[in-house]
């Protein structure tokens, strides 16, 4: 008689398994979709700087928290809207990735509200200490970073579909 064999998993800090027919996402390929990305939010910031200056005719003055913040919401409702709409940015999906929780009882694996801003907020510290929070995935064998590991989620390399003709 034939035992099925059990699938091997990566374990994340709390012991939530994730699939290993999923590979870790390298840090190469989430820069490549983190440029992409900071490209098209530099052109949200733009349009959302606009909806605030145009109407008023007026500048908004350096170090206004209150415009920051505005700003800050923006990159979260960027990020957020591709993360919990299907799991991907545009830039994640150039690079075929996607985000998934370790915990979703979700059927399509999407984060939760409240994942997505630990996600952008612990993101955008890793950034601000020059890239450290990011540099953490190449001391892990899951390759998770501090936004990963604080949002209980990874990104994964979906898998590529070949057609023949």
């Amino acid at each position: 008689m034939r035992q099925k064999c059990k699938p091997k998993v990566l374990l994340d800090p709390v012991n939530h398994p994730i699939p290993h027919e999923h590979e870790a996402c390298s840090l190469l390929r989430r820069c490549g979709a983190l440029i992409y990305d900071g490209l098209i939010l530099i052109a949200v910031w733009i349009v959302g700087s606009s909806l605030v200056v145009l109407p008023t005719n007026a500048a908004v003055e350096p170090g206004n928290l209150l415009f920051q913040g505005y700003l800050l919401v923006l990159t979260w409702g960027y990020f957020a809207s591709g993360w919990l709409l299907g799991g991907q940015t545009v830039g994640m999906r150039a690079w075929n990735m996607r985000l998934i929780s370790v915990r979703s009882q979700h059927p399509k694996g999407t984060i939760s509200v409240s994942d997505s801003v630990v996600r952008v907020l612990v993101g955008g510290i890793s950034l601000l200490l020059l890239g450290f929070g990011f540099l953490w995935a190449l001391l892990r064998k899951d390759s998770a970073t501090w936004h990963d590991l604080a949002s209980r989620s990874r990104i994964i390399v979906m898998q590529s579909v070949e057609y023949s003709q």
